[in-house]
């Protein structure tokens, strides 16, 4: 029996395609092939998910709305490509909770529609009051409704067809109307399964397609648009496709925005729905992460925050499902936003540092046991533990707070600690100074 003939999902042929990737992932292998003619990365056989049900779970939910819904950066795109011109409607594929649509429709005024098949929309309708239909977008519906702007973020690489949906989304438009998406970056793969972030561009049997921006400007210009712009960041790839050219607003608030956003979220929803805690945490971070200790801590003060997970409970925690029970999806870096206001405003040494510790063995906790959602938790594991020892430090606490450091020189990747990452060099080099002053009071 012949194998079946591999074709690019873009030109819909097989000469130019060429092995790129085979790797194994929880006992399952899975092949990436290369397009060289239009730089196209996708899996053949391509996978097969139903988006229906596939995150309706209680750990799925709280984990994405309580920390990995990437809401200022979505909104944050969004801004960026608002034309000067008077735009009113705004349709998103894909939306997930309907936090982008939220802020269009709060802040910016716009009316908005969301498409979402899995229960993140339907939850999100609901405690958000926003109109989100739990289906799959199809030509009836482009045909009764035309919006001025059509975001899709991370949704293309799903894609089995990515032209023919392209071409549905065009039909969706305005005659001057824009699409925005964002897509992952293959160029940005570096091979690395115990890195969440690789694992999260590759997401085995969910993502089918990836791009880079060659094949991502071939296949919106193959589907009508005139004008294609893309650009390549850190993580992802951003396009935005037009019938011509256009002026972009310029938005010089856009962190107020984001935080009159927050608050006025806060205002609307109850305390006990999913959007609260995640809300909340965000804002808190955003207090924190520009300094704005005094308004964090009035946070702090004025609204509920939830109850962190104590050292007993992570020892408790044995599986995906039991760290979800265990406290919200943001408890590892709520506990670590909480230990620097307790260090920089409230000068609470030794209470920064047990919350450092707690944000450390959460940050640990998920990395071995859901590696695939622990971007986050990644990139502040080493970080937490480097605050702890400065905690302990300004506490004057020295023997322990070198104890602390000494995990991070003296780390190193073996088998039963695979899942977790060498320390950046940025933070060795704060560990290294800090072991210096240290000394020096010794």
């Amino acid at each position: 029996m012949e194998s079946p003939t591999i074709c690019c999902p873009i030109h819909k042929e097989s000469n130019g395609i060429t092995p790129f990737f085979e790797f194994i992932h929880n006992n399952v292998s899975y092949w990436l092939y290369k397009c060289e003619i239009c730089d196209l990365v996708f899996y053949a056989p391509f996978p097969q998910t139903n988006y229906e049900n596939h995150t309706d779970s209680i750990v799925s939910l709280k984990e994405y709305v309580h920390l990995n819904s990437n809401i200022e950066g979505l909104i944050s795109n969004l801004m960026n490509y608002i034309p000067k011109e008077s735009y009113t409607s705004m349709m998103e594929v894909g939306c997930g909770f309907g936090f982008t649509l939220d802020f269009a429709k709060q802040i910016l005024g716009m009316d908005v529609i969301g498409f979402e098949p899995s229960l993140y929309g339907d939850i999100g309708a609901k405690e958000l009051k926003i109109n989100i239909q739990r289906t799959y977008l199809t030509p009836e519906i482009v045909d009764q409704k035309k919006v001025d702007l059509i975001y899709l973020s991370e949704v293309l690489e799903h894609i089995e067809d990515p032209g023919a949906f392209l071409s549905l989304l065009k039909n969706g438009l305005t005659e001057n109307g824009v699409l925005l998406l964002t897509t992952p970056n293959y160029k940005e793969l570096k091979r690395d399964l115990n890195n969440p972030a690789d694992l999260a561009l590759l997401s085995p049997g969910s993502h089918t397609i990836l791009f880079s921006d060659v094949a991502l400007k071939e296949v919106l210009h193959k589907a009508g648009f005139n004008y294609v712009n893309v650009r390549c960041t850190e993580k992802s790839l951003i396009a935005v496709s037009s019938n011509r050219q256009k002026d972009w607003q310029a938005f010089d608030n856009k962190n107020s925005l984001i935080r009159t956003y927050y608050c006025n979220v806060l205002d609307r929803v109850n305390a006990q729905s999913l959007t609260y805690t995640g809300i909340l945490y965000r804002l808190f971070r955003n207090y924190i992460d520009y300094g704005d200790y005094d308004k964090a801590n009035s946070l702090y003060r004025q609204f509920p925050f939830p109850i962190l997970p104590t050292l007993q409970d992570i020892e408790n925690i044995k599986d995906a499902t039991s760290y979800g029970n265990a406290g919200p999806g943001c408890s590892s870096l709520l506990s670590y936003y909480m230990g620097i206001l307790k260090m920089n405003h409230h000068g609470n040494y030794p209470s920064a540092a047990s919350a450092f510790f707690i944000s450390f063995q959460l940050c640990k906790k998920k990395l071995e046991l859901m590696p695939g959602d622990a971007i986050l938790e990644y990139g502040i594991l080493w970080l937490a533990k480097y605050h702890q020892a400065l905690s302990l430090f300004y506490a004057g606490i020295y023997d322990d707070a070198l104890k602390e450091l000494k995990q991070i020189h003296e780390f190193h990747r073996a088998e039963d600690n695979i899942f977790l990452p060498v320390p950046d060099e940025s933070v060795t080099a704060l560990a290294n100074n800090l072991r210096t002053q240290i000394l020096a009071r010794l």
